[in-house]
């Protein structure tokens, strides 16, 4: 059966959809997609870059205007890292928890700036929060406001 390229709008990861199929999953970030009828949006061609080469792809998609979106043509713009890590430093994350934790600047830092700031006005939560985070950054499982791991210790 043809195949046809189609870029993950949550994690811009290039996928092969069979032609004809109106859902996918992505093998990435495991969202469930709704795939747009062919004869509604043309298939387009993209280049894929080796990650040592670009680590950050620009990707741009287009939404139907379906319940309440944007009209037909209204495109956005947005990077995604390649390999699905956050660029964000853990280490930085680590030493800003650690100096500052109970500010919740390590929040700041990672883009989470709600619980930034309930950290900062229950001072790291009561120290739970603090706590919490530290064992999450240290393990690996700490993620940042676009839910991407922080792994990467530069």
């Amino acid at each position: 059966m043809a195949t046809r390229s189609f870029v993950c709008p949550h994690c811009g990861a290039t996928l092969s959809i069979e032609q004809g199929k109106r859902k996918a999953v992505c093998e990435y970030c495991d969202s469930e997609i709704l795939i747009p009828d062919v004869a509604e949006e043309p298939v387009r061609e993209e280049v894929r870059r080796e990650p040592e080469q670009d680590s950050h792809r620009e990707n741009t998609y287009s939404y139907g205007g379906q319940n309440g979106g944007p009209q037909r043509g209204t495109v956005y713009t947005q990077n995604y890292p390649a390999s699905g890590v956050s660029p964000k430093s853990r280490l930085v994350a680590l030493l800003l928890l650690i100096f500052l934790g109970i500010f919740g600047v390590h929040r700041f830092y990672v883009g989470k700036i709600g619980t930034g700031l309930l950290y900062f006005f229950t001072v790291g939560l009561f120290g739970i929060g603090y706590c919490v985070d530290l064992i999450l950054i240290v393990i690996g499982s700490f993620r940042d406001s676009r839910g991407l791991p922080l792994l990467n210790w530069q």
